[in-house]
C-alpha cells in the first residue's frame, strides 16, 4: 500500500510540475510544493488546494494536461487498493502468459486472475465515468463549457464528472449549472468511489450489487449471476442496507 501510495503520488506530482506554466508561479519552489501537494489531495480525493480559488483560477480551467493528469490521480486513489493489487498482479500474469506462449508455445493460463470484485467495481466505476462524462457534455455544451473549444468540452466534462465521486475538486462555476447536471452530480456523488479506496460513498460495489439484483429480479431469477459467477446473498444483504442507512442518514 505504501509503494503503490508514494508511487502514484510522485509520478503524479512530476507531471504536474511539467505543466505548471512558469508565468504562473515563477519561483521553483512554489511549483514543486504546489505539484506535491496537488499529487496528495488528488490521490486522496481531499479536495484541497493551496490556491485560494483552488482549480477556478485561469491558468488551470485551460490547462487540460494538468487536469487530465489529475483525473488520473483521483481516479486511481477511488479504485482502492486491493483493486489496483490486483491489477498489477493480472498485468505480471498476461505478460508471463504471453511470454511464454510467444517463447515456448506453453499457454499458462489461470482462470480468475482478475478477481469478480474487482470486475464489478472496475465495470461500474467506468461506467459511471462514461455515464458521467456524456451527460455533463450534453447538458452544458452551452452553459458552463461554452468558453471551451471542442477538446477543452470533452476535458472539463470528463473532469466534472469524475471528480464528483469524491475527488471535491472543480475547474466550473458549480452555482451556474442547470438543475439536470446538479441531479447528475448528486448522484456521483451519493455513489462515491470503490471499496477499500481513498474516496467516500455507499462505494460502486454496494450500487452495482443493487442494480443487478434489480435486473435479475426483472427477469425472474431468484439469483444474481455475473461472468458466470454467483454473487453471495449476504452481499446482496449488506449493500442494500448500506443504501438505506444512506436514506437515512440523508
Amino acid at each position: 500500500i505504501l509503494i503503490i501510495t508514494f508511487s502514484i503520488e510522485i509520478i503524479s506530482a512530476i507531471f504536474i510540475f511539467i505543466n505548471i506554466e512558469k508565468t504562473f508561479m515563477p519561483l521553483l519552489g512554489d511549483r514543486i510544493y504546489f505539484s506535491i501537494f496537488h499529487a496528495i489531495s488528488s490521490f486522496c480525493n481531499a479536495g484541497f488546494s493551496t490556491v485560494p480559488q483552488g482549480m477556478m483560477k485561469e491558468e488551470f480551467v485551460y490547462n487540460y494536461p494538468l487536469q487530465l493528469i489529475m483525473i488520473c490521480t483521483f481516479v486511481m486513489g477511488g479504485l482502492g487498493f486491493p483493486i489496483i493489487i490486483n491489477i498489477l498482479r493480472y498485468f505480471k500474469y498476461f505478460v508471463k502468459r504471453y511470454l511464454l506462449w510467444f517463447t515456448s508455445g506453453e499457454n499458462n493460463y489461470r482462470a480468475w486472475v482478475m478477481t469478480l470484485s474487482s470486475k464489478i467495481n472496475l465495470i461500474t466505476t467506468f461506467s459511471l465515468m462514461i455515464f458521467g462524462t456524456v451527460a455533463f457534455f450534453a447538458l452544458e455544451y452551452n452553459n458552463t463549457l461554452k468558453d471551451h473549444d471542442l477538446v477543452g468540452k470533452f476535458v472539463t466534462a470528463i473532469f466534472s464528472a469524475t471528480t464528483p465521486r469524491s475527488a471535491g475538486l472543480n475547474t466550473i462555476d458549480f452555482n451556474s449549472i442547470h438543475l439536470s447536471t446538479l441531479m447528475v452530480i448528486v448522484l456521483l456523488m451519493w455513489i462515491g468511489a470503490s471499496p477499500a479506496s481513498t474516496g467516500g460513498g455507499i462505494k460502486t460495489s454496494t450500487f452495482a450489487i443493487a442494480t443487478l439484483n434489480f435486473i435479475s429480479l426483472a427477469k425472474g431469477k431468484s439469483k444474481i449471476e455475473l461472468f458466470r459467477r454467483e454473487v453471495a446473498d449476504i452481499s446482496v444483504r449488506r449493500a442494500f442496507a448500506t443504501m438505506t442507512l444512506s436514506f437515512i442518514a440523508i
